[in-house]
C-alpha cells in the first residue's frame, strides 16, 4: 500500500510524514523515509508500524494498512543455490555437477570442456538462464586473450569487455545468467545476473537475484 505524504505519530508523540516509500532491493517488503530530528531517516515499513514506533493520523488507514502487514503471505520460494555457495576450482565439473542436482542441460557442456572455452552457456534450465563461469577477472587480478571481466565493489554489476581478436560475442541484452566467479581459486556464486545493456565491445550485467531458487525468475 502507497503511503507516501501520510502524517503519523511517533511513539515519542512527535508527528512527522512519509517522505518516500522505496521497494527493497532483491528483498521482498518497503522502506519508508521519515524526516525526525531535521534529518531524513529511513526505515522498514513494516517494522516500524509492528513495533508501534510510528502510526499514521488517518486511523482508518492505519487499520488498512496492519491488516496488510498481518495478512498470511505465501512461502517464500525454495532457494536451491545460495549466494556465496563454492563450486570448486573447475567450470566443466562443476556444470555436470550442476546437470545432475538441478537437472541442467548435459548436452550443453561444450563450452565448459577443455581449455580457451567461452565457460558459458544459454538457456540451460526450464527456467532458460544461462550458466556463466569467470575464470579471469579483477578478483583474480588475471585476464585472458580476449575477456576482461570488471565485478563492482558491492557485486552487483559486472562489466564484461572484450578485444577486436574476439570472433564471436555471447549472450544479448536481457540474456539472464547464473553467474560463478572465481575468488582464492574456487568458483563462487554470484546470483542472477541480466545483462541490461551493450556499449561498443562491453555489456553490463546486473543482479537480479541473489539465489537461484525454485520460482522462475522475472
Amino acid at each position: 500500500m502507497n503511503i507516501k505524504g501520510q502524517k503519523i505519530k511517533l511513539r515519542n508523540g512527535e508527528i512527522s510524514e512519509i517522505l518516500e516509500q522505496t521497494k527493497k532491493k532483491e528483498q521482498v517488503g518497503y522502506n519508508i523515509v521519515l524526516y525526525i530530528n531535521g534529518k531524513n531517516k529511513e526505515y522498514d515499513y513494516e517494522k516500524a508500524f509492528k513495533s508501534g514506533f510510528i502510526k499514521l493520523i488517518d486511523d482508518d488507514l492505519q487499520r488498512k494498512v496492519m491488516e496488510e502487514i498481518n495478512r498470511p503471505k505465501p512461502p517464500a520460494p525454495k532457494i536451491l543455490i545460495s549466494k556465496g555457495t563454492h563450486f570448486g576450482t573447475n567450470a566443466f565439473l562443476a556444470y555436470k555437477q550442476l546437470c545432475k542436482r538441478y537437472g541442467f542441460d548435459f548436452s550443453k557442456k561444450g563450452p565448459f570442456a577443455g581449455k580457451d572455452r567461452p565457460l558459458c552457456a544459454s538457456k540451460v534450465n526450464d527456467q532458460e538462464l544461462g550458466v556463466w563461469f569467470i575464470a579471469h577477472s579483477n578478483w583474480t587480478h588475471t585476464t585472458d586473450d580476449h575477456w576482461k571481466n570488471e565485478i563492482s565493489d558491492d557485486e552487483k554489476l559486472i562489466a564484461e569487455s572484450w578485444t577486436e581478436n574476439t570472433h564471436c560475442t555471447y549472450g544479448w541484452i536481457g540474456e539472464k545468467r547464473l553467474v560463478f566467479a572465481k575468488r582464492n581459486g574456487l568458483y563462487e556464486f554470484l546470483g542472477v545476473f541480466k545483462c541490461t545493456s551493450k556499449f561498443g565491445r562491453e555489456k553490463i550485467y546486473k543482479r537480479i537475484c541473489e539465489h537461484y531458487t525454485e520460482e522462475k525468475i522475472q
